[in-house]
Formats: C-alpha cells, sequence, structure tokens
C-alpha cells in the first residue's frame, strides 16, 4: 500500500471492456451504511495505466475518504447521461481489493441469456425467484413448478440479482418475492430479451445496469522485474 503525507493511498485497477467510452472513465464511491457519504456521480476521474487497464487512486485524508466501503465504475460523461455504462455495486471496505483489478465477466452462449432482477427495496431480506416458461398450443412447458427457480443464493449487489435461462426452451419470465404481504409481489409476464445481460427494473424495465466480474491482484508494468519483459 502506498503512502500519501504517511497516509495509506488505496489503488483500484478496471480493465475497460471494448464496448466502453476510455474518455469519460470514472470511479464513484460511499458508504453503505450512510449514503450521505459519497462522491458526486460518475464521480472520481479515473488515470489510465496500460492497455485496457485504468485505475482510481483514494487518500484518506478527510473523513469520507476513510470511510468509504463501496466503489462503481463507470464512463459517464455527466449526472445525466444516460447511454453511460457500469459495474453493479462492489463492495471495497477495509482496504478490500486494494492493489487488485476488477475484470468483468461477459456471458456467451447462444442457448442461454444471463439476465438480472433490479429488486425493490421492499423486497430485500426475503426469497427472489424466477419463473421462465414457454406454451405452444395450450401447452406449457416450466423451468420450475410456481413460483420457479430460487434465485436468492445469486446476489451480486443490495438489490441486484442474476440467473441464466434457456432461451431455447422459454420466451418468457417472471421475477417474484417469497413474502407474499408486499405489493408488488411479482413482475409482469417478461418476454426474455435477446441481448445478454439485460437487467430489469420495476423503474427501467430491460437497461444494462448490472454486470458480473471478478477480482484480482494487479501488478503494474513498472513494478515488473526484467524477468517478466518480453521482447
Amino acid at each position: 500500500m502506498e503512502q500519501y503525507h504517511g497516509i495509506a493511498t488505496y489503488t483500484y485497477y478496471f480493465e475497460v471492456p471494448n464496448d466502453w467510452r476510455r474518455d469519460s472513465l470514472h470511479a464513484h464511491i460511499w458508504n453503505s451504511k450512510n449514503t450521505s457519504i459519497a462522491t458526486t456521480w460518475p464521480g472520481l476521474e479515473m488515470k489510465y495505466v496500460n492497455g485496457d487497464v485504468y485505475k482510481v487512486e483514494i487518500t484518506p485524508e478527510e473523513s469520507f475518504y476513510s470511510t468509504f466501503d463501496s466503489i462503481i465504475f463507470n464512463d459517464a460523461t455527466s449526472s445525466s447521461d444516460s447511454s453511460a455504462q457500469q459495474t453493479g455495486d462492489l463492495s471495497i471496505g477495509g482496504a478490500k481489493h486494494n492493489n487488485q483489478l476488477y475484470k468483468i465477466e461477459r456471458y456467451s452462449n447462444p442457448t442461454h441469456k444471463r439476465v438480472f432482477m433490479k429488486i425493490p427495496s421492499s423486497w430485500e431480506n426475503t426469497h427472489i425467484y424466477a419463473y421462465a416458461w414457454r406454451t405452444v398450443n395450450n401447452n406449457t412447458t416450466y423451468n420450475q413448478a410456481w413460483p420457479g427457480v430460487d434465485i436468492t443464493a445469486n446476489k451480486i449487489s443490495a438489490d441486484g440479482y442474476w440467473y441464466i435461462v434457456d432461451n431455447s426452451k422459454f420466451d418468457h419470465i417472471i421475477f417474484s418475492t417469497s413474502n407474499t404481504n408486499l405489493y408488488p409481489t411479482q413482475t409482469e409476464d417478461l418476454d426474455i430479451p435477446s441481448s445478454q445481460d439485460m437487467t430489469y427494473g420495476f423503474d427501467t424495465e430491460w437497461t444494462k445496469d448490472y454486470v458480473l466480474g471478478s477480482w484480482n491482484d494487479y501488478i503494474t508494468p513498472e513494478t515488473l522485474s526484467p524477468s517478466h519483459s518480453h521482447d
């Protein structure tokens, strides 16, 4: 961990996908327990490192920077950029993932679609289900009897869940909650989107809000020893 005037500097790296804009990369950071402690969207500008890798350096000189625990990488040009792409809410509390690289993992399968559900806050702490089906000549086939497959374990953020649906067998999907006292308790009948990694939300319908990825240690090019260099 680098030191800045005796204070630890945290560095987070991001491998930018080919379809993201490179001239407007930002890292939005905040405290998940006190959302008033946050950068102004889209956040801090990221710096170029090498190849497709960019970084953000955070020095906790002020009280805010000592309490952040979440980050979103994005390519928004402004606070009102509706075409921006972004990662999900990533946990980095307690210097977690310091000096590591986050890489988005694309899903590619011609007969399956990975979809996401952005649940309303009232659905938190409940089980989330995905019911997929197709009806042909009054005959219905489905992934599992109602309410479908329990996807509670497929959680990627406070309000995000994923599910991989076989679109060669099914063409509709419903997301629902186990708490039948809530309103709404389920989405409407949704057409399975033709694109990968689409997110459904009650306010946004199908968008590209969520992606999946992983953190790994990152060795910057300038720290490689001669034995690691290549002609």
